[in-house]
């Protein structure tokens, strides 16, 4: 069983990455191969997220392609599912796909399960077989309906907070964090269990570390 475990500081770190919580990033495209990306704008728990990426005809002739598109689902939890390769129709100069933000093996709360953003890459194969990544490190971040980010929240589409969310406040994340902790502290162990540590946002390396196994 794997997982996949935020660190509180580690959030808080993370904040710079985007232009502001619940603000889209993108990619400028002046300058590339690129003609054009198209995907929608907010992205809507268990609903298809659609992308299309189109290349210029000249590249195409030299033997430019798309190689892949990595998506990444964060939820509010504070946790962050690996990334996936899209899968991608290819018709002419367009390429494009669709993921379901959606963590179906989620056992949080009904809030802590929604998707927080999908983060986002492209990477492009030349004739050669040289890959170019959009972008360099980390991802595009596309927000979510419901989302929440330390103590903020946003969108349109959130339900009704709980009574524990209402009175104790809620900062996803750190509820996990603390219960992992605990375990460790208290010296209960558990047999091939794997903490995968992830930074949630942007290319920062996964850390793993496994929990020692007691007798």
């Amino acid at each position: 069983m794997i997982v996949a475990v935020l660190i509180a500081t580690l959030m808080t770190n993370s904040v710079a990455a985007f232009d502001a919580p619940g603000v889209n990033t993108e990619p400028d495209l002046e300058g590339t191969e690129i003609t054009s990306i198209i995907h929608d704008e907010v992205a809507v728990e268990n609903q298809p997220w659609h992308f299309s990426i189109e290349i210029d005809g000249v590249a195409i002739t030299n033997g430019t392609t798309v190689d892949k598109v990595t998506v990444q689902i964060c939820v509010n939890q504070g946790l962050c599912l690996s990334p996936e390769p899209m899968e991608l129709t290819h018709e002419g100069n367009n390429w494009s796909g669709q993921t379901i933000p959606h963590w179906a093996e989620c056992t949080f709360t009904e809030f802590e399960c929604l998707s927080t953003y999908v983060n986002w890459k492209v990477t492009l194969s030349n004739s050669s077989g040289n890959l170019s990544i959009m972008p360099e490190t980390g991802y595009y971040t596309t927000w979510s309906s419901c989302w929440a980010y330390l103590t903020e929240r946003g969108g349109d589409g959130c339900p009704n907070p709980t009574v524990d969310e209402t009175d104790n406040g809620f900062l996803p994340g750190f509820g996990i964090t603390l219960a992992v902790t605990s375990l460790i502290a208290a010296g209960i162990s558990r047999r091939d269990l794997q903490l995968k540590i992830e930074t949630r946002t942007t290319g920062l390396t996964d850390v793993e570390a496994a929990l020692p196994i007691e007798s």
